[in-house]
């Protein structure tokens, strides 16, 4: 349990279980794809100065949540906030959205990320074409903010 005073705690936690979820997803890419193994580590290092260059960007986001996610003592339940964010997920629409460069499609419970066909991406991913996570794999993400 969270409270406003330990807001930057949760800032930092939401910050680190991302990455290491990030990490593990991309471990258990490589382990299907083993041609990506050796990808693995750039792909690694642009999770972790994405997030890095996000920091100002999540942090803000948080904040502003913190006035619907807290209840009346400041209390912050990340297991329900988690659980209803990813109820919402399967339940919204899909819609496209770009980050990084890549297409990205949300809803019905599913991300896609499509990979564009570029000398670089090809050299790095192959005819990977687009990665898929479904609800259950961001529930994993409570796990890490025990």
């Amino acid at each position: 349990m969270y409270t406003i005073e330990k807001i930057d705690a949760l800032k930092s936690d939401i910050k680190t279980a991302v990455q290491t979820w990030g990490e593990h997803k991309i471990d258990q890419l490589c382990s299907s794809h083993p041609r990506l193994s050796t990808a693995s580590i750039y792909i690694k290092r642009g999770l972790k100065n994405y997030l890095s260059k996000s920091d100002k960007q999540i942090s803000s986001y948080v904040d502003a949540a913190m006035l619907f996610i807290a209840d009346e003592n400041g209390n912050i339940d990340t297991d329900m906030l988690i659980n209803d964010a990813v109820s919402i997920f399967r339940q919204m629409d899909v819609y496209e959205t770009q980050m990084a460069g890549f297409n990205i499609k949300i809803g019905k419970g599913e991300l896609k990320l499509e990979i564009p066909s570029n000398p670089m991406l090809d050299f790095l991913f192959g005819d990977l074409g687009k990665i898929r996570l479904n609800a259950d794999d961001l529930l994993e993400i409570k796990q890490l903010l025990k």
